[in-house]
């Protein structure tokens, strides 16, 4: 990677801090999952990370999710990040069932 002999690599969260010495694209899958924060020492969150390396080489940043965290939906609608989503499904596939069960009623008694 240091000495640009590669194109593509793919990581763990703690990838973000490879000696890539200019990354065009960098993406954060499923980035609300909370493993991409290190909890012990020392602590980070590697989708934040991602969003300050892009930052600073000029690389552009995806942070893909069909559930976005709470803070990235908040800087996409607020018009720090761009947003682009997809209003259907791959291959026009139906969308799963869905049942909503009322966790009030005591489901023994139907």
């Amino acid at each position: 990677m240091k000495n640009s002999e590669v194109d593509v690599v793919v990581g763990t969260r703690s990838a973000i801090f490879a000696p890539f010495d200019s990354p065009g694209l960098i993406v954060v899958d499923e980035e609300f999952d909370s493993s991409y924060k290190q909890d012990s020492e020392p602590r980070y969150s590697a989708r934040d990370c991602a969003v300050y390396r892009a930052a600073l080489c000029g690389a552009t940043v995806v942070l893909g999710s069909a559930t976005p965290s709470a803070e990235t939906y908040y800087n996409a609608t607020a018009g720090k990040y761009g947003m682009l989503k997809l209003p259907e499904r791959v291959s026009k596939r139906p969308m799963p069932e869905i049942e909503v069960v009322d966790l009030k009623i005591d489901a023994n008694k139907k």
